[in-house]
């Protein structure tokens, strides 16, 4: 007879169970959809900034709750809670009883929202059910606010602990056992109520759990985003004060002149005074030009070849003035329709100031510095080359990779170099060096193909 009784209790256990975890299902999944929409995900974030989320949060979740109620199973008290089909009128005579997830969303949005979004919700799904009428309507309506109000007030106790599986679990388990004694102590009459309360008290257990740990992961997929979200702000912030440092760097760097360049320009000038003035006067207008010329540039990203090709030919000027016979720079052979393409400024002007830091110390015949470029499609390849003495090997594979300390601060000067080509041009630019002790250096530069009236 026992072992009878338990195959019944358990047959009716599976019963109500499997009729009650699919709807349950099909709420859980569409409050999972609700959940990516942006104005539910700015309210659920923005709970504490004012009281229209949580107040848009309780309607929703007390919608929920009505359509957990009217998802939930009919059954027919008189009748060793049978269960039956839901009347065609609205409203429940004094012998059917609804077994449902009504609580399940409530202690749901108390625990995502706290206690006034569980106030609300439980308010909204407990005065439609006590409306709804039928058995235990009255126990019912007045839990589902007490459980929503539990639900919300363990959230604000323990607002990590609630919101993680095991604490949903636990809440929803005790909320479980609170609205069965709510049904045995204020309905009447007090055996029915205690029956149906023990005998849809096990599934019920089991749909409330797996109901608001299934919403807990629902909301902590919405924080995982969050974070990431969080995450990825932070890292676009950190790369755009990155970036500002180093464009700040390169128009620094831009604006400088070298000490050495000035000073040994000036003296130059100085001894070209006493032998011929108005040579001397047209280089003191050149040095002018440079000047406001770097300063133009300071502030560009990309100018026009053509402007760098000027500047650079000033550049090259003074150090023929400086060095004489000692130094030759042959005619750049660039051609015309690669004059109006754009490149970083100061970019050919650093080569040569490379070559001249490195490749004319201990040069016994003349120094020849020679730039050409050359189109290959989808961009142009500029090539700085001079007949110097090389550079060690061990130099060679520092310059452009990182500062490499010289006279004239030429290894910064291409580590920056480097690195603003790397900035504009994360894939389509390269710079590459090439030495050979005794022999001289090639400096090639490869850059996208990129006209001044398309920036």
């Amino acid at each position: 007879m026992e072992s009878q009784n338990l195959v019944q209790v358990f047959q009716f256990f599976l019963d109500f169970t499997i009729l009650l975890v699919p709807r349950l299902c099909v709420v859980v999944v569409a409050a999972f959809a609700c959940i990516r929409l942006p104005w539910v995900r700015r309210a659920v974030r923005d709970l504490e900034a004012s009281w229209k989320p949580r107040l848009m949060l309780a309607l929703a979740f007390g919608g929920l709750g009505i359509l957990a109620t009217h998802s939930g199973i009919l059954v027919n008290v008189d009748k060793a809670v049978g269960i039956i089909e839901w009347p065609v009128n609205a409203r429940l005579n004094d012998h059917q009883a609804v077994v449902s997830f009504r609580d399940t969303l409530v202690m749901a949005g108390g625990l995502i929202g706290g206690p006034w979004v569980g106030f609300g919700a439980g308010l909204i799904a407990g005065a439609e059910r006590y409306w709804l009428g039928g058995f235990v309507n009255g126990a019912s309506g007045l839990s589902t606010l007490c459980l929503g109000v539990l639900a919300g007030w363990a959230r604000y106790r323990r607002p990590h602990g609630a919101t993680t599986p095991k604490g949903a679990f636990i809440v929803a388990l005790f909320g479980t056992v609170v609205h069965r004694l709510f049904l045995i102590y204020f309905a009447t009459p007090t055996p029915l109520a205690t029956l149906l309360s023990l005998d849809i008290a096990l599934p019920v257990a089991v749909v409330n759990c797996l109901g608001c740990v299934s919403f807990i992961w629902v909301i902590r997929d919405l924080d995982r985003d969050k974070l990431e979200s969080e995450l990825r702000e932070a890292q676009c912030r950190e790369q755009e004060a990155h970036l500002l440092k180093q464009q700040a760097e390169l128009c620094v760097l831009r604006a400088q002149v070298e000490p050495h360049f000035l000073n040994n320009t000036l003296n130059a000038i100085r001894s070209l005074i006493r032998i011929d003035p108005d040579r001397a006067r047209e280089y003191v207008v050149k040095l002018a030009d440079f000047f406001e010329t770097t300063r133009r540039f300071a502030g560009a990203n990309a100018i026009p070849l053509h402007e760098e090709m000027e500047q650079l030919g000033r550049y090259l000027d003074f150090q023929q003035l400086r060095f004489g016979e000692r130094f030759v720079y042959l005619p750049a052979d660039i051609p015309d329709e690669l004059l109006d393409c754009c490149l970083p400024p100061h970019c050919l002007l650093t080569l040569a100031e490379n070559a001249l830091a490195h490749g004319m110390k201990d040069c016994a015949s003349g120094f020849v510095i020679r730039v050409d470029a050359e189109d290959i499609g989808n961009g142009l390849r500029l090539r700085v080359s001079d007949n110097g003495c090389g550079i060690a090997p061990e130099r060679l594979a520092k310059l452009g990779k990182e500062p490499v300390d010289s006279p004239f601060s030429n290894g910064v000067a291409l580590h920056q170099l480097a690195n603003s080509l790397n900035l504009a041009f994360p894939t389509e630019a390269s710079l590459t060096l090439a030495s050979e002790l005794g022999s001289g250096t090639e400096v090639v530069l490869t850059l996208p193909k990129i006209r001044s009236d398309e920036r």
